[in-house]
């Protein structure tokens, strides 16, 4: 899978013709069982054009049948860091399969929004987040962090003791 970092979202708001049927015809074998690959292969594809106008696609990948498939979307929408990425991810946050690769999508996209200085609601809920990770964090803390406050429920203020009483509940589950 593609990680590197990728340009800040276009603002041309079209696929060129070519990518365009590419991905049509990604999405028209979605329903075959067997087409798992060409779905891969068109949200990669979709990777390469990194525009908000993809946004919408990678979304609904995020809810393919293929675990790949959905692990894939979530990276790539981390590598376009646009913040209307950030909704779908923090849904796909609940997957079990996808929620770590959501959450490290997330980091992504509110290191590269918070350095960009981006004053977006949705990208500064997720600001407090990165200042209390650690390198080793656990991946179910990570992802109850986000989605905590996706829903406003983590501010500077209370950011320390809410990772703090998250890190407790993982031990405890153990």
């Amino acid at each position: 899978m593609n990680h590197m970092p990728r340009e800040p979202p276009s603002t041309n708001p079209r696929l060129n013709k070519e990518q365009e049927k590419q991905f049509n015809e990604a999405v028209r074998q979605s329903h075959d069982p067997w087409s798992w690959m060409t779905r891969l292969q068109g949200v990669q594809l979709l990777g390469n054009f990194p525009h908000q106008h993809t946004i919408p696609h990678l979304a609904r990948a995020l809810e393919d049948s293929d675990k790949d498939v959905r692990l894939q979307a979530a990276a790539t929408l981390g590598d376009i860091a646009h913040p209307d990425a950030i909704p779908p991810l923090v849904k796909a946050l609940k997957d079990d399969w996808v929620g770590y690769g959501a959450a490290r999508a997330l980091i992504r996209i509110a290191t590269r929004l918070r350095q960009e200085g981006n004053t977006d609601k949705r990208a500064t809920a997720l600001y407090p987040i990165l200042l209390h990770l650690r390198m080793n964090e656990k991946g179910t803390v990570i992802r109850k962090a986000f989605s905590g406050a996706a829903k406003g429920k983590v501010t500077e203020k209370n950011a320390g003791l809410y990772f703090k009483q998250l890190r407790a509940l993982e031990g405890k589950l153990k």
